[in-house]
């Protein structure tokens, strides 16, 4: 990638690598966040030099796993993260796409896509608010919730608002307690 006054060169291999060691430091599926076309990397190309590493993708809307043809490239599932932009289960189930649901409407209209709840831990502008919790989970018969955790606490608020229920729960969280890495 280029511009007048940058140059960034990408190495798709070691990109590969960092989520191949991720795979194995976590014993879980890992699924690749590939929103904004791949924070700048270029979506289509992170996710074919993953395909064969993760298990899936995250998008944050509809349209950018259809611009890339994320399917068709690398017959993985995908997530959007984003609020809906369409309310037609088909759009979603055509591109493999499950939608984040955060009100009941959402929820009911979108049962047929398997949708998943976007849950608000604290940070979340578009998000289920607590007291909602329920209904929209009961509403679409949803199996899945998450977060966009930046603290523990944000995990552990999902799990107290989804607590009693049998649901697969996905949070990202950042440790403060815990220094970044030095570059090498």
């Amino acid at each position: 990638m280029t511009s007048p006054h940058v140059q960034v060169s990408i190495d798709l291999g070691q990109v590969r690598r960092n989520a191949e060691e991720l795979a194995a430091r976590v014993k879980a599926p890992v699924w690749a966040t590939i929103k904004a076309d791949g924070y700048g990397l270029g979506a289509a190309r992170v996710a074919a030099a993953l395909a064969d590493v993760v298990d899936g993708f995250c998008v944050f809307a509809l349209e950018e796993a259809t611009a890339i043809n994320l399917w068709e490239l690398t017959h993985k599932p995908a997530i959007a993260l984003g609020p809906p932009s369409t309310l037609d289960p088909q759009r979603w189930l055509e591109a493999h796409v499950r939608p984040a649901v955060s009100t009941v409407d959402q929820a009911l209209q979108l049962a047929d896509a398997a949708p998943l709840l976007c849950v608000d831990t604290g940070m979340q502008r578009f998000a289920c608010p607590a007291e909602n919790v329920g209904a929209v989970l009961d509403a679409g018969g949803i199996q899945e919730a998450f977060t966009h955790a930046t603290r523990m606490e944000h995990v552990t608020r999902l799990r107290k608002l989804t607590a009693g229920r049998s649901l697969r729960l996905h949070a990202a969280a950042t440790r403060p307690d815990r220094p970044a890495p030095s570059p090498p």
